[in-house]
C-alpha cells in the first residue's frame, strides 16, 4: 500500500466473537493510530459498515477517532472473505477530504479477492495435510492392532491413536466390569491425579458413564462446567469431554473418555471406523484367550494336529485289518 501514497494502511482482524478488532499490520500514520496487537472495539471502527454488509465501504469526509482525533480526511476499507466468512478488515487512510475515486475501490477490491483466494488455498492445503496425517495414523494403528493377541495391547493401542488424533491433552480407558469401572491406561495425568483416580474410579452407574454404557454412543461436551452429567475429578477433568464406548457383540467392553473434541466431521466418521475395527480386534484377542485357556485346561497330545493325524491313521489301519481278520 506504501507504493500508492496512502497516508495510512491497516489490516485488522475480528476476534471470535465478534467483539473487537484486533489490530494485526499497518503501516503510517503510526503517530494517531493505536500500537499494533491492540484491540478495538467493533462497536467504534469505522470499518463498521462493511463488517455488517460484507462489501466495501469508504467516506470520503470523515474523522478517525477510535483513539486519538485526526482532523476530517477519507477512509476506505474492504472485508477480505474465505467461503463466506470474515477472516480479515483491509482499511486505506487519507488525511485529506474526497481523496479515493472508483479506481481505489477497485483495486482494493481486488486486493482483498485475491488475500480470499490465498487464505482459501492455504487453508484447503492444511486440511488435506491433516487429512493425510490422520489416515497416516490410524493405518499404523490398524496394523499394529493387526499383529496384537492379547486384549490389554489391543486396548493401548486404540487409547493411544484416538489421544493422539483427538490431539487431547489428558484422558484414559475404562474396562466394563458390570457395574465397576476398572481404571487400565491413562496419559497427561500427574501421578498423584492418577493414583486417586484408581483408588476411587467411576462406576458405570454414574451420570455420564450410565448413558455411554446403556445406550452405547459417543457423547461430545464443549463445556463440562454447564453440564450436571459430569463428575469433576480434580487433575483429571478438562474443560471438554469426549467419551465413547468400545461395544463387542452388543455388549460395551471398554470406554474412552478424553477432554477434547473430534475437530470436524472427518474426524468424527474416522474415528467411528477405527473404533469399529478396534472392536473386532480386541473380539479376535478375546477368542484368542479363549483358545489358549481351553488347550490349557485338556491334555496337550489330544489338542496336537500331529497326535489327531497319528490317532486317525492308526484306527484307521485297524479297521482295515479288522475287516481282513474277520471277512469269511
Amino acid at each position: 500500500m506504501e507504493h500508492f501514497g496512502y497516508y495510512r494502511a491497516a489490516v485488522t482482524i475480528p476476534t471470535p466473537d465478534g467483539q473487537y478488532l484486533r489490530l494485526a499490520a499497518q503501516k503510517g500514520g503510526e503517530e494517531v493510530s493505536p500500537p499494533s496487537g491492540s484491540l478495538i472495539p467493533t462497536a467504534q471502527a469505522l470499518c463498521r459498515p462493511a463488517i455488517a454488509e460484507r462489501k466495501t465501504f469508504f467516506n470520503n469526509r470523515t474523522s478517525y477517532s477510535t483513539v486519538k482525533e485526526m482532523p476530517p480526511g477519507s477512509f476506505l476499507c474492504a472485508p477480505v472473505l474465505r467461503e463466506e466468512q470474515l477472516q480479515a478488515v483491509v482499511s486505506i487512510t487519507q488525511s485529506h477530504p474526497d481523496a479515493f475515486d472508483q479506481g481505489d475501490v477497485s483495486m482494493l477490491e481486488t486486493l482483498t479477492a485475491y488475500l480470499g483466494v490465498m487464505l482459501q488455498n492455504t487453508h484447503q492445503y492444511h486440511r488435506l495435510q491433516k487429512s493425510a496425517e490422520r489416515l497416516r495414523l490410524l493405518n499404523e494403528a490398524n496394523q499394529r492392532l493387526a499383529e496384537q493377541r492379547h486384549s490389554e495391547a489391543v486396548l493401548q493401542t486404540m487409547f493411544e491413536a484416538v489421544f493422539q488424533l483427538l490431539e487431547a491433552r489428558s484422558g484414559g480407558i475404562f474396562r466394563v466390569n458390570g457395574d465397576r469401572l476398572e481404571p487400565y491406561y491413562f496419559a497427561g495425568l500427574s501421578p498423584e491425579a492418577e493414583a486417586a483416580l484408581r483408588a476411587h474410579p467411576p462406576t458405570s452407574k454414574d451420570g455420564l458413564f450410565s448413558e455411554v454404557v446403556e445406550k452405547q454412543q459417543v457423547i461430545e461436551i464443549a463445556d463440562v462446567r454447564r453440564d450436571k452429567r459430569v463428575a469433576y475429578f480434580e487433575g483429571y477433568t478438562g474443560n471438554a469431554l469426549w467419551s465413547a464406548p468400545l461395544v463387542v457383540n452388543g455388549k460395551t467392553m471398554a470406554i474412552f473418555d478424553l477432554d477434547a473434541l473430534p475437530a470436524d466431521e472427518e474426524s468424527r466418521t474416522l474415528l467411528k471406523s477405527f473404533l469399529d475395527r478396534a472392536g473386532v480386534a480386541l473380539e479376535n484377542a478375546c477368542c484368542m484367550k479363549k483358545w489358549s485357556d481351553f488347550r490349557n485346561t485338556v491334555p496337550r497330545c489330544w489338542i496336537s494336529p500331529i497326535c489327531w493325524q497319528r490317532w486317525w491313521n492308526w484306527t484307521t489301519r485297524f479297521r482295515k485289518r479288522l475287516f481282513i481278520s474277520v471277512r469269511p
